[in-house]
């Protein structure tokens, strides 16, 4: 049974996209930390690991690839990545806004820790 990707879901595998830096290519700042996304209707985290798996607290897994100045990710079950540039110009702490493709606002936050 194909998995499919709940918009919530969408946004946040296109919208971490914009948030990380791959002109040094390097996402490190993600490994072993999570990005807190909430919306009005839920929250979650996500995870990137440095073998390359995604994961979130909802359940969603997946994988993530730099091609590029583009980083991928791509959900189990998921006919396709989703890619997007991303300046990595956030520490642990920073949070910033993002609109989903459904025009709703989403506030991410960099975390310490899982």
């Amino acid at each position: 049974m194909m998995k499919r990707m709940t918009p919530f879901a969408f946004a946040l595998a296109s919208m971490v996209l914009v948030t990380l830096n791959t002109a040094s290519a390097d996402i490190s700042i993600l490994y072993g930390n999570s990005i807190a996304m909430k919306n009005a209707e839920t929250e979650f985290s996500a995870y990137f690991n440095k073998d390359g798996s995604y994961s979130s607290s909802k359940g969603d897994t997946g994988s993530w690839t730099l091609e590029g100045d583009q980083l991928c990710v791509l959900l189990d079950g998921a006919d396709a990545s989703r890619c997007g540039p991303a300046p990595l110009d956030k520490a642990i702490g920073d949070s910033w806004s993002m609109t989903d493709q459904n025009g709703e606002s989403i506030t991410a936050t960099l975390v310490s820790g899982r």
